[in-house]
């Protein structure tokens, strides 16, 4: 059922991810592995032993441990993600075992699932897959004196995730009391959802659109070169069509032109800046904000940010399988490359990638909302192979926390507490820290004699 759900929940167009869902998928396999129900009904199976061997407390945490781990890594293709999601935020109780295991797990997951992607694309070869490639191969990523910039999308990313978080606890709070676990409402409510979520996308185009002109981005490393080639130089100045050998580089971009001519009076390609952005998957949009050269407008970016964040907002809780993480990617990525571009407005000639400073904006309101940081960093980096991104991604993840962290909890502590499951966490709440035995107490309590009497 939720192998299904997500199927349809995804293709309607909601502002959801699949990670959730794939993450209780895995913790599911994970739990039925471990207990097998209904092994003993199968004949071959009677009088043995050997089936009850992992029907224990610590086995079973164990393996839905790493059902959920492989969950991420498969939503991603990013092993090691997957393993940090286990150890950050789904696990209870860790050991050493259990970290190589939860890899192995993951690397298997990842590999099938490059393999099974590489037999449907045609391909001969098994050749690893980068979810959202690389945003800034043609330019440096971070000029010295673009760092201290950095502050900008982690306050931002701090200040919006505290908010959505708050925002849907209100809303998750109404739901609780008029809509949940009246079905009629619920199906109501998830076809009123989808009609606001396919309103909203489909007119913005309409409302605020620019035609702007399409930058190719053929751009091709020295391991793609050497992949396809047999070389190792880099293209000085690649096509379309390399002048080295026989291949075709892959574009890096993605571009819609919607309702825009195909060309301009100079032969120039043109697209939508908010076509491209709201009438596509979200897979597609993210590649767009990392790896479009071509300027999105700013008013595009500032009306996109702000739709995901009430569409999300209203989806997220709703009954249907749906998960945070690419909405709050699209979010981030949204007033990233907004900074992006106004920072390459003010300085056209310093090399500034737009793409670079979505990145980073995705990874602060990843941080803002879900208050992981370990996780967001790993998963970032496997999915564009920006590694040099890391110092720089590593500070704004710690600071949106931070700052998201002085007015509420994550969303996914805020949906336990509204759910009523008892979960108790390894630091007190800051309203009982020092606290004495005594301040529990009953002041009328009854003491015994140190010395009692017989």
């Amino acid at each position: 059922v939720k192998i299904f759900g997500i199927v349809c929940s995804v293709s309607a167009g909601f502002v959801i991810g699949k990670e959730g869902p794939l993450i209780h998928i895995g913790s599911a396999i994970g739990a039925n592995m471990a207990t097998l129900p209904g092994v003993w009904r199968l004949p071959w199976f009677k009088g043995e032993l050997w089936p009850l061997r992992f029907r224990n407390d610590r086995d079973k945490r164990d393996f839905v441990s790493s059902g959920a781990a492989a969950g991420v890594a498969t939503a991603f293709g990013s092993p090691t993600g997957g393993l940090c999601f286990a150890l950050e935020e789904a696990s209870t109780f860790w050991q050493l075992s259990l970290t190589w295991r939860t890899y192995f797990c993951t690397m298997l997951a990842v590999s099938v699932l490059w393999m099974l992607q590489s037999w449907a694309d045609g391909g001969d070869s098994y050749f690893p897959r980068m979810k959202y490639g690389q945003p800034g191969v043609k330019f440096p990523m971070l000029h010295l004196w673009e760092m201290p910039f950095i502050a900008i999308p982690a306050i931002i990313g701090g200040l919006m995730g505290a908010a959505f978080c708050q925002l849907n606890k209100h809303i998750s709070e109404w739901r609780k009391l008029f809509v949940a676990g009246r079905k009629p409402r619920q199906i109501a409510q998830v076809l009123l959802v989808i009609f606001i979520n396919v309103t909203v996308l489909a007119i913005l185009p309409k409302i605020f659109d620019r035609c702007n002109v399409q930058v190719p981005n053929y751009e091709c490393n020295g391991y793609q070169n050497q992949y396809y080639c047999g070389g190792t130089t880099v293209v000085a100045n690649p096509t379309e069509s390399s002048t080295t050998c026989n291949y075709t580089c892959k574009s890096q971009e993605f571009y819609d032109s919607f309702h825009c001519a195909k060309t301009n009076d100079n032969g120039d390609k043109l697209f939508s800046s908010t076509g491209t952005l709201t009438w596509n998957t979200w897979d597609n949009v993210i590649f767009a904000l990392f790896h479009d050269d071509g300027e999105f407008d700013k008013m595009s970016l500032v009306l996109f940010t702000i739709a995901l964040f009430f569409l999300a907002n209203i989806t997220y809780g709703i009954a249907v399988p749906s998960g945070l993480f690419v909405p709050c990617i699209l979010m981030g990525a949204g007033y990233g490359r907004l900074q992006g571009e106004i920072m390459k407005s003010l300085a056209p000639h310093s090399n500034i990638h737009p793409g670079v400073w979505a990145m980073l904006g995705a990874a602060s309101m990843l941080a803002g909302v879900t208050r992981i940081t370990i996780t967001i960093t790993v998963i970032l980096f496997e999915t564009t192979g920006e590694w040099c991104l890391l110092l720089p991604t590593m500070a704004i993840v710690i600071i949106s926390k931070t700052i998201a962290d002085q007015f509420n909890i994550s969303l996914y502590d805020m949906h336990v507490e509204l759910k009523n499951i008892p979960f108790v966490e390894p630091d007190p709440p800051e309203h009982i820290e020092g606290l004495m035995a005594g301040d529990v107490m009953s002041k009328g309590c009854i003491c015994c004699n140190m010395i009692p009497t017989i």
